[in-house]
């Protein structure tokens, strides 16, 4: 069952805004990445990009990656709620991810980078075109498993090619809130 909390935070997070809010708009934002640097860490290498993390207030996390040559930012993942696991691992859930186009890493290149070196699971909750099309790359990755997770806390195996059609939907004759299931990603044989 849901919490208040949780079906606030799907409601909330799950909801397309009808446009970009300007803070995400404003262009010198992942130009200069000042407004990322406050706080962050550096934590790795994706590539050819450093991969640096921060805390955000309220639980959740910002990972991104930056050129160090140019200064830029190519990816921002934001996460709304962190949940520490029984095995040690941090699990990121309500995720948002942003790419600079032409950047020389994918998003799922970033997600298999976390998950096979950061000890973290993600837990993808709405599923877009644009991310079920990475879900299903992320499955495909050596190292990495995903798995369905219904409301009541029911596992289902799936298939890349499962991701993003009809068997990642809660069956219509449930009385949940939430109408998709959550997508977990985490390293295999873990």
């Amino acid at each position: 069952m849901l919490t208040f909390k949780q079906f606030v935070s799907e409601a909330i997070v799950t909801e397309k805004p009808p446009h970009r809010p300007d803070y995400l708009s404003k262009k010198q934002k992942y130009e200069s990445g000042e407004h990322f640097l406050k706080g962050s860490k550096k934590i790795g290498n994706v590539g050819s990009l450093e991969l640096h993390s921060k805390e955000n207030p309220g639980g959740g996390m910002t990972h991104f990656t930056r050129d160090h040559k140019t200064g830029l930012i190519h990816h921002v993942l934001t996460n709304v709620e962190t949940e520490k696991q029984a095995n040690g691992k941090k699990r990121l859930g309500f995720l948002t991810m942003h790419k600079r186009e032409g950047s020389p890493v994918s998003g799922h290149e970033l997600y298999h980078h976390l998950i096979t070196h950061h000890n973290i699971e993600l837990k993808g909750t709405s599923h877009s075109q644009g991310a079920a099309k990475s879900w299903r790359k992320l499955a495909n990755h050596p190292g990495v498993t995903i798995h369905g997770e219904h409301p009541d806390g029911t596992k289902v195996h799936l298939k890349p090619e499962d991701i993003g059609t009809e068997k990642t939907h809660v069956p219509s004759s449930s009385k949940s809130p939430v109408r998709k299931m959550a997508l977990i990603a985490t390293r295999k044989n873990d």
